[in-house]
């Protein structure tokens, strides 16, 4: 392996925990750019950048896959290792794509994959429930106790 490959590798990696840091995402790049397809429409509409960012870390992932599971792979380039180290500056000044839309959309607009909660007063009413119902059953087995 080439050494612009092996550093572009470790680039890819400090970025990758970078993304995970700072917005949160299990997977890193990986979410990052799922989260940029399940938000594409919108996000080319606000971001001037959007299609170009998304398109190159599409790129850089794929580059990082071949060189991590292929031994002859020698594709990295020296632009590659500045666009990752300027995406990591633009992440943590908050400037990068994704959290420009952010910024302009609420969070809530965005399509995260959130777990599914039971909202508070379905929960408060299943705990009543349950301690009444529990109540009930211990008021009839002292009673057939005491009988």
């Amino acid at each position: 392996m080439r050494n612009i490959d092996r550093r572009f590798l470790e680039e890819y990696i400090k970025t990758d925990e970078t993304v995970q840091e700072i917005l949160h995402l299990e997977k890193g790049i990986s979410d990052y750019l799922d989260l940029m397809k399940q938000n594409q429409e919108d996000g080319k509409k606000s971001v001037s950048s959007w299609q170009m960012e998304y398109q190159k870390l599409q790129s850089l992932r794929h580059k990082r896959n071949r060189l991590a599971h292929e031994s002859d792979a020698e594709n990295a380039e020296k632009e590659d290792l500045e666009y990752l180290k300027d995406l990591r500056k633009s992440l943590k000044k908050g400037n990068d794509a994704l959290q420009l839309y952010l910024n302009r959309y609420k969070r809530s607009k965005m399509k995260f994959r959130k777990e599914k909660r039971l909202p508070m007063g379905t929960l408060v009413f299943l705990i009543m429930a349950l301690i009444i119902a529990t109540t009930f059953v211990l008021y009839f087995f002292l009673k057939q106790k005491i009988s």
